[in-house]
């Protein structure tokens, strides 16, 4: 559905519970291709060649079942649990205190 008063011609997807399912299985679609070709951040510039070459079928239907509002959150925050299961592995063990 397109809103005309909507200046940048963003998609307006109606919230129902079937679509948002849509578009998570879309995300872990498009998340898994990203996986197999070791790629964490899809929004660095440098990665597009390696995504569009690779996963171009699964980002399609990832921006097409999401809004783009959504599509910005879900690759920002794999990058941020990317980071964040990163620091805790680093951490060494004997620093975390025990209950």
């Amino acid at each position: 559905m397109q809103l005309p008063f909507l200046k940048d011609k963003q998609r307006v997807v109606p919230n129902t519970r079937s679509q948002r399912a849509k578009c998570w299985e879309s995300r872990d679609n498009f998340f898994t291709c990203l996986d197999s070709i070791k790629v964490i951040n899809s929004l660095q510039p440098e990665n597009q060649d390696k995504i569009n070459a690779n996963c171009s079928k699964e980002l399609n239907q990832f921006n097409q079942d999401c809004i783009n509002s959504w599509i910005k959150y879900f690759q920002k925050k794999r990058v941020t649990d990317w980071e964040k299961s990163n620091y805790v592995m680093a951490v060494p063990k004997d620093t975390i205190p025990s209950k």
